[in-house]
């Protein structure tokens, strides 16, 4: 329109906000193609192996926390696992509560309270470990999953690296 002389915003331009709205309806209800690069998700045999390789030295409480929490949480996207705080978790008699501000699918940051229930397994258990790694790092306040130094590099052995990612806990709960 606008090669054809017309300034002004169209009615069914793209830039006004009731067809914006629009569209995000239609794509929330049909959804949209997955990338060419979409991974498979981890499925909870595998997350049970990946918990199994961590050791018990603080590197190893801090791994396992993380991916017990990240799985649990329903799939916690690497940024939103990254932002988690000591501020954000609340201990309770049913499990633990995540407190999650922003993320990339709430844009607005209007935030959700993600409940994490103790697990049937100790060994497995998220709360468990989030303690633990609490406890053992002894971490009261900020980010809880920081950066542990050690002289050695430990290697988990994943034989599929092409097939999986780093961010395949939230794809757990997308299918």
């Amino acid at each position: 329109m606008r090669a054809a002389g017309f300034n002004g915003l169209s009615p069914a331009s793209t830039r006004q906000p009731i067809v914006r709205q629009v569209l995000r309806g239609i794509r929330r209800t049909r959804g949209v193609k997955p990338g060419p690069n979409q991974k498979q998700p981890l499925l909870t045999s595998q997350i049970r192996q990946l918990v199994e390789t961590c050791g018990d030295d603080l590197q190893g409480l801090r791994d396992r926390s993380l991916i017990l929490t990240s799985f649990s949480a329903g799939g916690l996207r690497r940024v939103s696992a990254a932002a988690v705080t000591v501020e954000s978790l609340e201990f309770c008699d049913a499990g633990m509560i995540h407190h999650q501000g922003r993320s990339k699918t709430d844009q607005e940051g209007i935030g959700r309270i993600i409940g994490i229930p103790f697990g049937s397994n100790p060994a497995t258990c998220p709360v468990t470990a989030m303690r633990c790694w609490l406890e053992a790092s002894q971490i009261t306040s900020g980010p809880v999953f920081r950066a542990v130094r050690l002289r050695k590099r430990r290697q988990v052995p994943m034989t599929h690296s092409k097939t999986y990612r780093g961010h395949n806990t939230c794809q757990i709960f997308a299918q």
